[in-house]
């Protein structure tokens, strides 16, 4: 099949990437990609399907256990993949597979369907072509959120009736952590934090010394901080700095035209992350809490309700210190084990912990005290001004 950017795109073309792919082992991905292959193949089963033709890096990576540095800042393989009950065929590049990854998807000795054939990267049109013509139903990804499914070129291979069109059954069994995966998550974040609070004591100690500290030196900073760390694979993209008035701007990216030194009057936005070879992906979870209360106009009800307002508040200081509690004890602990002392002495300066008041209103007595029921209402007032 002829692509029309291949056709134009002649001169000055870059090549793509040569770096070779390698094994993400089952300890750190925490499951198989024989099991892996199974549960797919489950899952076709159940919806009375042949087969699933995958297009989406990031599920072929996951599905086969390898990554690659294909793409920048990603550690994906360019490829496409086709399951079935007998066989799973990967397209791409075959010289981007070594020994290591060769043995370990046992690539030149597949006989079964635990196994995984390589191909042409281009002969995915042709074969596909060719193989659907013995396939009574095969499931083509459809577009949900980030995952745009797969190409209208595909869907061109097979005759609409045999198409089932559906999200990827993968984006769900990818998005469920297993526990392994789930504490390299843990893991991730506390290295990840331990070389951002090492590069930021760093730039506040060069502002501190007169530095002009701008959005441009700040991204160059952090990147360069993971880039050097042993543990760090890399940046997961370009951080992004924006200060003052450009942290309203999505996606803000500073240049040589729109770059601002950095003060202390206005808040900096920074974005910024990392990969790291032994943990995951990771994802960040927001807990909410709130409650409802009606409110009766009686003094010892109105003061029933402030008293659980207050406690409520008391919660949420407890809550706050048992958080800090968590950072200082993981990321803390983590950057005195690195000897990185400066990131550790930034970290701790922000790891406020806050008095929580103590009276003797513990009783049904002393909170209709009027002093006790005072305070309610102050802490109510200033509830409702913020």
């Amino acid at each position: 099949m002829n692509n029309l950017v291949d056709l134009i795109w002649v001169k000055n073309r870059p090549l793509y990437p040569i770096h070779d792919a390698f094994i993400i082992t089952n300890e750190i991905a925490g499951e198989s990609y024989q099991s892996k292959f199974e549960r797919v193949r489950r899952t076709l089963r159940s919806m009375d399907c042949d087969a699933l033709v995958v297009t989406a890096l990031d599920e072929i990576a996951w599905l086969l256990n390898i990554r690659a540095w294909d793409l920048p800042h990603s550690p994906f393989l360019r490829a496409y993949l086709a399951i079935f009950e007998s066989q799973v065929l990967l397209y791409t590049d075959d010289n981007k597979l070594p020994h290591s990854v060769r043995t370990y998807l046992r690539i030149d000795s597949c006989t079964s369907p635990l196994c995984v054939r390589v191909k042409e990267y281009e002969k995915v049109w042709s074969d596909l072509k060719n193989i659907g013509v013995y396939w009574t139903r095969v499931w083509l990804p459809s577009q949900i959120a980030y995952s745009a499914g797969v190409s209208k070129a595909i869907h061109s291979l097979f005759n609409r009736d045999k198409q089932y069109s559906a999200p990827s059954p993968i984006i769900e069994m990818k998005a469920l952590k297993n526990d392994v995966e789930i504490k390299g998550m843990h893991e991730a974040h506390i290295r990840d934090a331990v070389i951002f609070c090492d590069a930021l004591a760093y730039l506040e100690d060069q502002y501190f010394q007169g530095e002009l500290i701008s959005e441009q030196s700040i991204a160059s900073t952090l990147d360069t901080f993971r880039k050097e760390n042993t543990l760090s694979r890399g940046i997961s993209f370009d951080s992004v700095v924006a200060y003052g008035e450009h942290a309203a701007l999505p996606h803000y990216n500073p240049s040589n035209v729109t770059n601002k030194v950095v003060g202390n009057e206005n808040p900096v936005l920074i974005d910024s992350g990392g990969h790291y070879m032994e943990v995951p992906s990771t994802q960040l979870t927001f807990l909410h809490h709130s409650f409802c209360q009606t409110l009766v106009l009686s003094h010892q009800i109105l003061t029933d309700i402030l008293s659980d307002l207050f406690n409520s508040f008391l919660d949420q200081i407890r809550y706050l210190n048992a958080y800090n509690q968590r950072i200082a004890d993981a990321v803390g602990s983590e950057l005195k084990r690195q000897k990185k002392m400066a990131g550790f002495y930034w970290l701790e300066k922000r790891l406020l912990t806050y008095d929580i008041p103590h009276s003797k209103a513990n009783d049904a007595g002393d909170l209709a005290s009027p002093h006790v029921f005072l305070l309610l209402v102050a802490f109510l007032c200033s509830c409702l001004i913020y």
